[in-house]
């Protein structure tokens, strides 16, 4: 998957900006609720999850309010990282009164916001992370990938960086799960492709023997290197 899409320039940091300076906060591709049951196996309450790719998707927020409370956000947008952190003072704000003020913990206390660029450095993101190293036993992404592929050249150099970036901030063992649009996915060293799950997107609005669309789920593992070149 490689070269910039003529439509839309989703591969550019200007593009999102200004979309996020405009736009209320959008979901792209499946929502938390159709994702949690696939999801779960690798979710764990007590371990950071980062999230890349963030923009202002509420995922964050949905998934806070099922106990998984302690995630990172990244987006390389400044402007929709200080409008989600914004939106989750409020979220904040409304629980505590919901709770009549007795106290100021919520399940958006631990919620992160960071400014960073997920080719090139994801180093920032490590003091937050919750195992050896400040690294992330779960990475998710939404679209991230897709976006990035439309700007890629034909070696697919940024996924090949965007890859490399996950692995300096994750344990071997870790999963980094992409949710995607395409139903080919191309794993990068050091990742393994161990599942590919279809999502069936429900289209209410489809007329009776209209086609079924489906999104997907990468579940990409890092594998750890032997020394001599090779993946265990």
């Amino acid at each position: 998957m490689s070269g910039r899409t003529n439509a839309v320039p989703f591969d550019s940091k200007e593009y999102w900006e200004d979309r996020f300076a405009q736009e209320e906060p959008f979901d792209w591709l499946l929502t938390w609720d159709s994702i949690q049951l696939f999801l779960q196996p690798y979710l764990s309450s007590k371990e950071h999850i980062l999230h890349l790719g963030c923009g202002n998707s509420l995922l964050a927020l949905q998934m806070a309010d099922c106990g998984y409370k302690n995630i990172v956000n990244v987006d390389y947008s400044a402007n929709v990282i200080e409008k989600m952190k914004e939106l989750t003072n409020k979220a904040k704000q409304s629980s505590i009164e919901a709770l009549g003020g007795s106290t100021t913990v919520t399940p958006y206390s631990d919620l992160v916001w960071i400014t960073a660029d997920c080719i090139h450095d994801l180093s920032s993101v490590r003091p937050y992370g919750s195992a050896p190293g400040g690294c992330y036993p779960l990475v998710i992404e939404k679209s991230l990938t897709d976006c990035i592929a439309c700007g890629d050249d034909d070696k697919l150099t940024r996924q090949r960086q965007l890859a490399q970036q996950v692995a300096s901030v994750q344990p071997p063992g870790g999963y980094f799960i992409s949710i995607s649009f395409s139903k080919e996915r191309q794993s990068f060293y050091p990742y393994h492709l161990t599942e590919k799950i279809p999502v069936l997107v429900p289209q209410v609005n489809d007329k009776p023997g209209a086609p079924e669309i489906y999104y997907y789920l990468y579940i990409l593992q890092k594998k750890e290197d032997d020394g001599e070149g090779y993946l265990v």
